[in-house]
């Protein structure tokens, strides 16, 4: 109990709750601000963080009281201020964001998914599209790639974006 439910009401009020909630939003196809209990695990992955099974099974209960099956964002941030630390784990944060993207483990992910998430509100400062073109063309992105959906390396991608 403790910290989790004492807290009556949240909303993001410093960077860290930001970067928390744009990394929750990327898991949240609908745009309801809430996600499927399945998907926890990758958000906090994509946070720098690796917990087991086990923990994020316990995670959830803590989460998702009703037993509802979704998790909301203001659950989900109250849980992170009380029980993580605020600086991201890892230097290595795009990369894993874009390897959970990636289910084929092939190190690539496509030019329209990226194009999404790049230019999508509410993941992060968005970026135009004039601005993801010209990224992929530093990267090596060819421009009848850009036209047919090809593939991206991610890895090259995330190193350029932390530039």
């Amino acid at each position: 109990m403790g910290c989790f439910h004492s807290l009556i009401t949240f909303k993001p009020q410093n960077d860290y709750e930001k970067y928390w909630t744009e990394a929750f939003m990327l898991f949240d196809k609908k745009g309801q601000k809430q996600i499927n209990n399945v998907h926890l695990g990758r958000v906090l992955r994509s946070l720098g963080m690796n917990p087991t099974h086990k923990q994020i099974q316990a995670y959830v209960k803590e989460m998702d009281e009703r037993s509802s099956g979704s998790i909301q964002l203001r659950q989900f941030l109250k849980w992170m201020v009380c029980h993580q630390k605020a600086e991201p784990e890892s230097k290595n944060d795009i990369f894993n964001a874009f390897a959970l993207l990636d289910s084929m483990n092939t190190g690539t992910i496509t030019v329209k998914s990226l194009m999404e998430i790049l230019t999508r509100e509410g993941t992060g400062e968005p970026l135009s599209h004039s601005e993801v073109l010209a990224v992929l063309k530093q990267v090596g992105v060819k421009q009848k790639d850009l036209l047919k959906d090809g593939l991206v390396n991610y890895t090259i991608l995330a190193k350029e974006l932390q530039k």
